[in-house]
């Protein structure tokens, strides 16, 4: 088999690019049809201890006992218990639901995922439609999950699928925080897991909001992305309106440090955002600081000090220790 192009196609199907439609869904995911012939032998022939193990899952033995059959399944037969997993996650079984969600969030992590281009068609192969359908039944099993009732079901799903930045999952949790099944807390929490190109644009409404700590976390967060730095630098950290807790937050994230640089040389910047800018830039830049640059800050936190009457003593011991470093080089 050609890896590169498993990985390239189970990519597309990761991203939505292969939809239900590429596969006819008269053919769900079957382990037992494994193109691998020695997997596909070693299962055929197992047929019977796999039957007895899920009859154990599925009818009414002790939650202990089935928890430990289902955990059997996963270790011995990692394809075959792919189809229970799902079944699982919808039943009315909270403890097996959860621990379902947590085996197919799992089983989704070890999959490749990286893209190589876009697609023109799905690939008649054996191998590559076997790992399209375990990876269709997986990510749709997960997809649908993230919305369930249960906050032990969808939670750790949401996770996996946030820190994955899979799209279709990210549309639907955003759904799910509109139907208030995520707090605010818990829906930026999630979503920052991910990469802030993709989950920017869900978040960047926080900018706005009333609540100071949500505000500094997300302006933080967004902070590190080009794409959305811009924003953040305009209504929090250069917006002298924007709380202060904020804006001090911001500063420590920053992705591009020159943009730091308005706040350590304007007079009027607060003076706790003041030291964090500074201290972020000099902590940042380090090294490439010459002794000229490390004694112009000092000069300056002096006579700001010296105007204000601030104590920027941990602020000074930093300039004064680099310094002194810089110059015995």
């Amino acid at each position: 088999m050609d890896r590169q192009m498993l990985v390239q196609v189970v990519g597309w199907l990761a991203l939505g690019w292969l939809g239900s439609s590429s596969l006819p869904a008269a053919e769900p995911f079957d382990p037992y049809a494994n193109p691998n012939p020695f997997l596909e032998s070693f299962y055929d022939q197992n047929r019977e201890a796999i039957s007895k193990l899920e009859d154990t899952v599925r009818n009414g033995a002790p939650v202990e006992e089935r928890l430990k059959a289902l955990q059997q399944l996963s270790d011995e037969y990692p394809d075959v218990v792919l189809p229970l997993l799902a079944e699982l996650v919808k039943g009315d079984s909270e403890p097996l639901a959860a621990r379902a969600a947590e085996m197919l969030g799992a089983a989704s992590m070890m999959m490749d995922h990286e893209v190589y281009g876009a697609p023109n068609a799905p690939m008649e192969n054996p191998v590559l439609e076997y790992e399209m359908r375990r990876h269709q039944l997986i990510f749709s099993t997960l997809r649908d999950a993230v919305q369930d009732e249960r906050a032990s079901v969808r939670e750790p799903i949401a996770t996996v699928l946030t820190s994955q930045s899979d799209e279709i999952g990210l549309e639907r949790i955003a759904a799910g925080h509109e139907q208030q099944m995520y707090s605010d807390d818990e829906y930026v929490r999630l979503l920052s897991l991910g990469s802030p190109d993709s989950t920017g644009k869900y978040l960047i409404g926080y900018l706005d909001s009333t609540n100071p700590e949500l505000q500094a976390t997300v302006g933080a967060y967004l902070a590190e992305s080009s794409q959305y730095a811009p924003v953040v630098l305009e209504k929090i950290l250069l917006n002298d309106a924007a709380p202060l807790s904020s804006r001090t937050e911001v500063a420590r994230n920053i992705g591009n440090i020159e943009d730091l640089v308005p706040l350590f040389v304007s007079p009027e910047t607060p003076a706790d955002l003041y030291s964090e800018a500074l201290g972020t830039y000099v902590e940042r830049k380090g090294s490439n600081l010459t002794p000229r640059q490390l004694q112009m800050f000092v000069e300056g936190v002096e006579k700001r000090a010296s105007d204000s009457g601030t104590d920027f003593g941990p602020l000074l011991e930093d300039l004064n220790g680099l310094y002194q470093r810089k110059i015995n080089e």
